[in-house]
């Protein structure tokens, strides 16, 4: 079995509590430990806590509560009633933020491995080693190796008693560049400044940039403006949520009256407020209610849309236009498995540009028409993808023959 051992052992210097839970990306550091563990395939959580904090208590029990087997220790004796000789440890620092490159090294490893990085000036906030190395604050070590720790003086620092143990087993050392540690591979969050840098460094250099032209150069860089605001604002991430469920249900509330174009502003803004949602937690490998989040505001918009035709149409095109509609809606849902190739992302249909194109074929008069050509742009888009795709992969074939 594989366990998480977690350090919430040091403070922030400006007195705010444990490193652990100053506030990072609508949640604190801690969360983002654990869920990194989790994926890591560690099976319990153990919070290493000399002074057991009250909000190290009260989050370890909400874990309990959702079912995940966490503890807390006071010091390394206490260690050992959790783990058998035959589990594996994965320790994570105070403050240490691993990020997913470090899954792909520890899926493969199958020895007790310490990360370091090459001893230098720039690295001073990391433990010396020895005169080559510093260790990164993430190791991974046979639980039979606690046993060594049980002798330790509770006033000594767990994690550096740990590390000694593990360097004179042997352990194999696994060398993180200075550059990687530069590109945000590992980051050692201390305190608030830290922490602000670190923030606006995932937001410059984000891991995955997705999207059309619209999101891309509109939404992104003005969420990008946005997001660190949020962060740092209560339960910011419930207030989008709250502000897209709104604006969707006072779309169709609008549509219902004959509103079009007021329904369609405020269905648009709908969609660019999920999407806010979506980014604000995006660096938090699991978001609870995403997916929710997601389905209801596309329900809400589809519904606004189907009331929207309902309004636009003569009598002797609704239904014809419903199908189109129905089209339109489909030709979204299979785009978003489709265009990985990147070559057509940029004009990949999604529901905020479709909206957008159909409030200014309104504004024009020219509704029913702006609702065929969107069918129209989603078939096509699907169908010159499924080429692309087809034409890269007998590509990959004839090179693999």
């Amino acid at each position: 079995m594989k366990i998480a051992l977690i350090s919430v052992a040091k403070d922030d210097p400006s007195g705010k509590g444990p490193i652990g839970f100053l506030p990072l990306f609508d949640g604190v550091i801690v969360e983002h430990q654990l869920l990194w563990a989790v994926q890591l395939g560690a099976e319990r959580i153990i919070f290493l806590s000399p002074s057991m904090p009250g909000a190290l208590l009260q989050y370890v029990d909400q874990l309990k509560d959702d079912g995940v087997a966490a503890e807390i220790v006071r010091s390394a004796a206490d260690l050992m009633q959790y783990a058998t000789a035959t589990d594996e440890v994965i320790f994570i620092g105070d403050g240490i933020l691993p990020r997913g490159e470090f899954l792909d090294i520890l899926a493969d490893n199958d020895r007790e491995l310490i990360f370091v990085v090459d001893n230098a000036e720039q690295y001073s906030d990391f433990e010396l080693i020895d005169l080559n190395h510093r260790w990164l604050g993430v190791a991974t070590i046979q639980a039979s190796r606690l046993a060594e720790l049980a002798d330790v003086p509770d006033d000594w620092d767990v994690g550096s008693a740990l590390l000694r143990v593990a360097v004179q087993a042997g352990a194999r050392r696994e060398s993180i560049t200075g550059t990687a540690i530069a590109n945000g591979i590992l980051a050692f969050l201390q305190n608030d400044d830290y922490i602000a840098e670190f923030e606006q460094k995932r937001l410059r250099n984000p891991e995955r940039v997705e999207g059309n032209f619209l999101s891309r150069f509109l939404f992104q860089p003005l969420q990008n403006r946005l997001i660190p605001k949020l962060w740092r604002m209560r339960s910011s991430a419930i207030y989008v949520k709250v502000a897209c469920v709104g604006t969707g249900l006072f779309g169709v509330l609008a549509a219902w009256f004959g509103l079009t174009g007021t329904a369609l502003i405020l269905i648009f803004l709908t969609s660019v407020v999920q999407d806010l949602s979506q980014n604000l937690t995006a660096h938090r490998p699991v978001s609870k209610g995403r997916k929710w989040l997601a389905s209801g505001a596309l329900m809400l918009a589809t519904l606004g849309l189907v009331l929207i035709v309902k309004n636009e149409s003569s009598l002797s095109l609704l239904w014809p236009n419903i199908v189109v509609l129905i089209i339109v809606m489909a030709s979204l849902w299979l785009a978003k498995f489709r265009g990985k190739d990147g070559v057509l992302d940029l004009i990949k249909p999604d529901i905020s540009l479709i909206i957008l194109l159909l409030l200014c074929f309104h504004l024009l008069g020219l509704f029913s028409v702006g609702l065929n050509v969107m069918a129209l742009f989603g078939m096509a888009f699907l169908i010159a993808d499924q080429i692309i795709v087809s034409r890269a992969e007998e590509k990959r074939l004839v090179s693999a023959d």
